[in-house]
């Protein structure tokens, strides 16, 4: 504000000047420097303006690189996210499967995958575990075979006490 103020006097001492000088030369002169000094007057809010949307850009992008680094998170919990929920169907679905081929009730099987990643970011299942949970005569070996020709991975199955909802 200040500055404006001094080139608005600046340029009032250069109208007044006018009048006195003979030499139409330097009155031209004078007439231009005096013109010059408006028009920085005038411009000046828009070089401010030029200013504001420099920090407008700084602060812009402030504000956009902790937002993209939360939507990267985001992006990486969504997908883990996915990732275990395939993981939980292929275990229940394997479940359901095993106690509806081998006459067991819901709560009689509980199947564990372990799992891995391949190369191109593909979940795989690795190995899988199946507890059945109760005394019921079964043939152990003939669950893995069909499990393992299933999902075409090694199959373990343990017997154990206890009820499939305490594990789930």
């Amino acid at each position: 504000m200040e500055d404006i103020v001094s080139i608005v006097v600046f340029s009032s001492c250069l109208h007044s000047l006018m009048p006195i000088v003979k030499s139409k030369a330097i009155r031209n002169a004078l007439s231009l420097l005096a013109g010059l000094a408006v028009l920085s007057v005038i411009c000046s809010p828009l070089s401010r303006a030029v200013q504001g949307t420099r920090d407008l850009s700084k602060r812009i992008t402030e504000y956009i690189a902790p937002v993209e680094e939360k939507i990267s998170e985001t992006e990486a919990d969504s997908e883990k996210w996915v990732i275990r929920y395939g993981v939980k169907n292929i275990e229940r679905g394997t479940q359901m499967l095993i106690a509806s081929r081998f006459g067991f009730g819901s709560g009689d099987v509980y199947v564990e995958a372990k799992t891995g990643m391949t190369g191109n970011g593909a979940v795989t299942v690795e190995t899988l575990t199946v507890h059945i949970m109760t005394d019921t005569p079964c043939d152990d070996t003939a669950i893995e075979r069909y499990v393992s020709d299933m999902l075409s991975c090694p199959c373990q199955v343990i017997r154990g006490g206890g009820t499939g909802s305490e594990r789930n």
